[in-house]
């Protein structure tokens, strides 16, 4: 963020890079490995790159709220040991690859409502604070939520899960809602 402010580039102008870096054919791949970032805002957004290259964020931190709702993101994303201070709201997006958040740790909400996740999807060891909905999502590979923490209650209503959902060692310090959930692998 020093760096940033010395040489004149204000947060809105970084994000705005970061999203048509994304939505951008040319870059083979992106990789921002432990950097901090201001809020980032990817609602709408089509990603769908020629190659399957990873979004590369581990170990990062941002410093604010990450957005990416209704976005359709069709590359793998790695999101392991990220810190988001803000809230991460990706109501009605969809995954067409593996997304990777073990680690993670989101200070503010956490809604993932009406979310398809095409590929596995993890958040082993993760710990979400407060306000956490998976409400009406679908988890079309396996779910991995072994060790997560939920420090409020936690809401899975209206889920589909269509192969494995492991929540081995998960901790939930509120409530659990599974009510009208739907488990298609025994």
């Amino acid at each position: 963020p020093d760096e940033r402010d010395e040489a004149g580039i204000d947060s809105e102008e970084l994000t705005q890079q970061f999203r048509a870096e994304l939505e951008s054919e040319d870059c083979p791949s992106l990789r921002l490995v432990g950097a901090t970032l201001p809020a980032i805002d990817l609602s709408t957004a089509v990603i769908d790159r020629p190659t399957n290259n990873p979004i590369d964020m581990r170990h990062a931190t941002i410093q604010g709220d990450f957005r990416a709702v209704e976005a359709s993101i069709h590359q793998p994303i790695l999101l392991e040991e990220v810190t988001i201070d803000g809230q991460a709201d990706v109501s009605g997006a969809e995954f067409g690859y593996a997304v990777r958040c073990d680690g993670i740790e989101i200070s503010g909400g956490c809604i993932f409502e009406n979310v398809t996740f095409g590929d596995e999807v993890s958040f082993r060891g993760s710990t979400l604070r407060k306000e956490i909905s998976f409400e009406d999502s679908e988890f079309q590979r396996e779910a991995d939520f072994y060790g997560l923490h939920a420090a409020d209650d936690c809401v899975f209503r209206g889920t589909v899960w269509e192969m494995d959902c492991l929540f081995q060692s998960a901790q939930f310090d509120g409530r659990a809602d599974f009510f009208s959930t739907t488990f298609e692998q025994r």
